[in-house]
């Protein structure tokens, strides 16, 4: 938790200027994905608040929760600058929300679930603090699916950040959520070409590191190459997007 707070708290702006997470296109479909009117939506681990401030114009109230105060701060001082007053910040660990049982219509959780120390909590929190017929909105990198290129990816990406916890295949993703009484409407994977520059910097990591690091994802081996998809100056990481609705007791 410690490494997530220091990594963030000194990044909070590069984040919300960073090309990798401010898509307007990306966030506006998925939006759509769910058609909200009105209602409560929970955004957990919300950096600098790109997915809260999607869908504030469409619901009564959006609570944007992180474990970095500066994250914090920058999303109400950005929410207010956008006429948004419906977004309310809140510290909280993705593991164990301050909610009430089916307090919010849906919540949205946008690359930030590879920070969290126990997956399997948070998304048993989810499918707790989620009304019945609920919505779940869930985008996160992906592992490889050859065991040992995912170890080399996750390492790769521990490097650069050091709060980088797993990222997690997209069948314990579909396996873990059913598993919790979430069900599955839709779900894609896609590839997420990203600037190495732009990629460390953002990060700020050390000068001493960056050469390195380049070095191993533009010289990867085998499926660890196949998934970073290295060329110069830029690579690939993978993602899924999916949508899941809360089952009632019955079903």
């Amino acid at each position: 938790m410690k490494d997530v707070r220091e990594q963030f708290g000194r990044v909070a702006r590069e984040y919300l200027t960073s090309k990798a997470h401010d898509r307007p296109d990306e966030l506006q479909a998925l939006v759509s994905l769910v058609s909200p009117s009105g209602g409560r939506v929970l955004d957990v681990g919300t950096g600098a608040g790109h997915t809260a401030y999607a869908f504030a114009p469409f619901v009564d109230e959006v609570v944007a929760t992180d474990v970095t105060q500066e994250m914090l701060d920058l999303v109400r001082e950005e929410s207010l600058k956008r006429g948004l007053g419906n977004i309310r910040v809140e510290y909280a660990e993705a593991e164990s929300l301050p909610f009430p049982d089916s307090s919010f219509d849906g919540v949205t959780c946008r690359v930030a679930a590879h920070h969290f120390l126990d997956v399997r909590a948070f998304v048993a929190e989810v499918a707790r603090v989620v009304r019945d017929g609920g919505w779940f909105l869930l985008v996160d990198t992906i592992s490889a699916p050859d065991e040992d290129a995912a170890t080399e990816i996750n390492e790769i990406e521990a490097v650069r950040d050091p709060s980088h916890v797993r990222n997690y295949s997209v069948a314990e993703w579909l396996t873990l959520l059913n598993e919790e009484g979430l069900s599955i409407s839709w779900h894609e994977e896609s590839e997420k070409r990203l600037d190495l520059g732009e990629w460390t910097r953002r990060m700020r990591v050390p000068e001493a590191v960056v050469p390195g690091l380049i070095k191993r994802i533009e010289e990867s081996k085998g499926a660890a190459r196949d998934y970073l998809n290295p060329a110069p100056g830029e690579f690939s990481l993978r993602q899924i997007s999916l949508i899941a609705w809360k089952r009632s007791p019955a079903s």
